[in-house]
């Protein structure tokens, strides 16, 4: 669990700043959880458990992603995908339960296939690796399906007229430039060394609050 991974165009070597522009950037979440935290007592949200819950959620995507870029092996890996996923699992329950108002055990389904979606993006990405798609997006492809639920829940939320109405939306164009910048890390390295990793958190970090700002303020609105 502790063997080196090098997966990134910036980092040339083992050690703690091998990565040096792919580990402060992941600053950027830790900015978005704050924002977030300042939106939710300004609504009178900063004490609603669930909103606190993505707020942790959101630090932890910043800490795994962190301590991936800094130690850069299996273990810390896992954490970084573990955290990710778990956001997005807890954030579809809350938002489906409390914003959408469905039932229980409908919002765990709904949770429940994205979480198969995205383990199922395993063998795809495997089977689409040596096509022209695989080459381009690499390990990008395992975060299609959260784009493709940013969106559908995005085109519902706007229909709906809910509070903050293009949020997801912009949250779902945002996460196309990120994704973009991350398949082309890889590829760059030759003109650009240092690559483009860090924009992936950069930019993920304005995902990230666009999607809990889209929550408390239709959390707190009603």
């Amino acid at each position: 669990m502790l063997e080196y991974i090098d997966i990134y165009c910036e980092r040339l070597a083992p050690g703690l700043w091998g990565e040096p522009l792919n580990l402060i950037s992941n600053l950027a979440f830790f900015i978005a959880a704050f924002l977030a935290f300042l939106l939710a007592r300004r609504k009178g949200a900063e004490t609603d458990r669930s909103v606190l819950i993505l707020i942790v959620l959101l630090c932890a995507i910043g800490a795994g992603s962190s301590a991936f870029h800094s130690f850069a092996n299996r273990l810390t890996a896992l954490m970084d995908v573990l955290a990710i996923a778990i956001y997005i699992l807890v954030y579809l329950w809350f938002y489906c339960a409390r914003i959408l108002k469905w039932k229980g055990w409908v919002a765990a389904l709904v949770s429940g296939s994205y979480l198969i979606c995205s383990l199922a993006m395993g063998p795809v990405q495997e089977a689409l690796s040596d096509t022209l798609v695989g080459q381009i997006m690499g390990g990008t492809l395992s975060y299609v399906p959260a784009l493709f639920y940013t969106i559908g829940f995005g085109l519902y939320h706007r229909s709906r007229q809910f509070v903050f109405a293009h949020g997801l939306l912009l949250a779902s164009a945002v996460f196309i430039l990120s994704m973009t910048l991350r398949s082309l890390d890889l590829h760059v390295c030759g003109d650009l060394p240092i690559g483009t990793h860090y924009f992936w958190h950069i930019f993920n970090g304005i995902v990230l609050y666009l999607t809990l700002r889209t929550y408390i303020l239709n959390v707190h609105s009603r």
